[in-house]
């Protein structure tokens, strides 16, 4: 009986990670990726499927009630995930939208990601 339990608590946690991992990735979406726009941790043909749902549903009820649900979406991930997976979530995006900006890319990017991530406590700085 005893491995009954134990395999009920490993489809448990592999459920439970399950759920992190769609919860950041949707987060990420939320954030960055609506519409077309290039998602900062999402690989493209991800997001090119997850963009045509949001098509669908944006020609079904509109534009405005799609970002509102996105919205709250997005306002309930940052409350459930845990707290470091959405501060790295947070460490994508800035660095992403301030070098979109800047027009840099490549090595430069991810040394700023690693600079905001190490900054808000998730890794040690080399």
């Amino acid at each position: 009986m005893a491995r009954r339990k134990d395999d009920d608590d490993l489809w448990k946690f592999f459920l439970g990670l399950g759920g992190i991992v769609v919860g950041t990735i949707l987060l990420s979406y939320a954030q960055s990726g609506r519409r077309g726009d290039n998602a900062t941790m999402l690989p493209d043909e991800l997001e090119r499927h997850i963009d045509d749902g949001v098509a669908a549903l944006d020609a079904e009820y509109g534009k405005g009630w799609v970002d509102e649900g996105l919205n709250a979406v997005a306002a309930t991930l940052r409350r459930v995930l845990p707290s470091q997976l959405v501060l790295l979530a947070d460490a994508f995006y800035w660095a992403e939208t301030e070098f979109m900006y800047a027009g840099k890319a490549g090595f430069a990017k991810k040394r700023r990601v690693m600079h905001e991530a190490a900054r808000l406590g998730l890794v040690r700085q080399p």
